[in-house]
């Protein structure tokens, strides 16, 4: 009987892996089964060799973890392998101790552990896979940990965390046992404790966010203690895991965390356009209530109902990215990225609306609000100005915050997004060319010539560029 690997696993564990993510195998099966399906399926390097660490007992009664190392392997040598294992230790018993070259890394106490490797197992028969080699560590802790993959069965796991949070072990020997943990790829032999301690010490480590697959009730415990669990299965997992899978294979934690990134994303594009668009609406009213004026309630109630909410709502319909990529975005919505992207931007916005008052004000037919009082309290060009100037501001914002994230779709996939735009695009070319009797009178509109009007367009297009710029250097260089 065999249990074959599913052809969609090599695959997506090497996009995962392409996307720099570690990816580790915890299973129930003996150590020399899970090198080889690890091996199999791309986990560790074929080309690399293994030490397969498990938890045994010596002749004088000393629990060790015992290293085998193995070069290649294949499914017939297996038997070979546990005899010689079975050989050696029964010479052990025979000489009523360990006669192997070993490491001791621990002191003489009652809880006694020992690191050892039999270098005479690959001895024994010329056709062994077994290798004769010391373990990869010298007297003085050095070790490549790259040259070389790991396999740690669940015994040898608990007794390797036992030696690390000894307080009498050594801090230089308990780092290299935590290294060591942190560099294997491959677990046998796990109970559902085991896995959960694994979850667990994979989080202690710096920048370390674990994710875990599983569709058993052993994995149940894993699942929970994760940041994130996957169920591959709607049985018992499913109830401890946060997300489940109908799928019965590897495949949807690629598009976990796909859709996981770009709603991060979005999420915080969606923040900075909320602020962005508060600030636009702040520096108008300062602008207006400087002549004594301010937005109409109309106006106000156009802005709101159908420029931001609309915006804010299609924005977030941007589908996640089809590659999953090894660019991370970032996490935390009080960063560098994120103020620095804000803070700029609203002052491109205040430059923007303060120029066209500015600019206003200088033309020769340009009365002040004193000529319209007796028609409308708020009515007077800076009011008209500013609510065309905003609009064009709003519409920026959305387009800067939808535009070249790495991970959404691109912005030409966002059809509500579009129409929503398009929307105010054209509302805005009927307020710029000709303007009806009803929209001047219910927005209480004032006359203003056609080509100053362009003057500010060509303002607010020139601010979008100068916007994009920023936000381009602000993703490059801060996120």
């Amino acid at each position: 009987m065999e249990n074959m690997i599913k052809p969609e696993t090599n695959l997506c564990l090497k996009k995962l892996q392409d996307a720099e993510f570690a990816t580790i195998m915890a299973t129930g099966d003996n150590g020399l089964t899970a090198i080889s399906v690890g091996r199999n399926c791309g986990i560790i390097d074929t080309h690399k060799p293994a030490y397969v660490a498990d938890k045994v007992t010596c002749s004088n009664g000393k629990k060790v973890v015992k290293w085998t190392v193995i070069s290649s392997f294949e499914l017939d040598t297996e038997e070979i392998i546990k005899e010689n294992t079975k050989e050696n230790f029964e010479d052990n018993k025979t000489n009523g101790s360990s006669n192997s070259d070993s490491y001791d890394l621990s002191y003489d106490s009652q809880d006694y552990h020992e690191i050892l490797i039999d270098p005479k197992c690959g001895n024994r028969d010329e056709k062994s896979n077994l290798v004769s080699e010391k373990f990869p560590w010298d007297e003085k802790l050095n070790c490549d940990f790259n040259q070389y993959e790991y396999a740690i069965s669940g015994a040898a796991f608990e007794m390797l965390l036992k030696e690390i949070y000894n307080p009498n072990t050594p801090q230089a020997k308990a780092e290299m046992l935590k290294r060591i943990v942190l560099h294997t790829k491959v677990f046998s032999r796990m109970s559902p404790d085991h896995k959960a301690m694994l979850v667990n010490e994979l989080q202690k480590a710096k920048d370390h966010m674990v994710a875990m697959c599983g569709d058993g009730a052993n994995d149940c415990k894993a699942l929970k203690a994760a940041d994130v669990g996957l169920s591959l299965s709607e049985a018992e997992a499913s109830i401890a895991a946060p997300f489940t899978s109908k799928i019965p294979n590897i495949s949807p934690i690629i598009k976990l965390f796909r859709e996981g990134r770009a709603s991060l994303v979005t999420s915080f594009q969606l923040f900075k356009f909320i602020a962005l668009t508060s600030l636009i609406q702040f520096t108008s009213t300062i602008s207006l209530y400087s002549v004594i004026s301010n937005l109409t309630s109309w106006q106000y109630l156009f802005v709101d109902l159908f420029v931001v909410f609309p915006s804010y709502f299609t924005m977030s319909k941007h589908g996640a990215s089809k590659d999953l990529g090894n660019k991370t975005p970032i996490s935390k919505l009080i960063s560098s990225s994120v103020l620095t992207s804000v803070i700029l931007q609203a002052l491109i916005q205040v430059v923007v609306q303060v120029s066209c008052i500015l600019l206003l004000r200088q033309q020769s037919w340009y009365v002040s609000r004193d000529t319209y009082i007796h028609q409308s309290k708020l009515r007077c060009m800076e009011n008209s100005v500013i609510f065309l100037v905003s609009i064009i501001l709003y519409m920026n914002a959305v387009l800067m915050y939808s535009y070249g994230s790495t991970f959404r779709k691109p912005i030409s996939t966002n059809k509500l997004m579009i129409g929503g735009l398009a929307f105010s695009v054209t509302f805005t070319c009927v307020i710029i060319l000709n303007p009806p009797e009803y929209f001047t009178s219910l927005f209480e509109l004032v006359e203003i010539p056609l080509d100053f009007k362009m003057k500010i367009v060509q303002i607010t297009i020139a601010s979008l560029g100068v916007s994009m710029i920023v936000e381009k250097f602000i993703r490059k260089y801060l996120e």
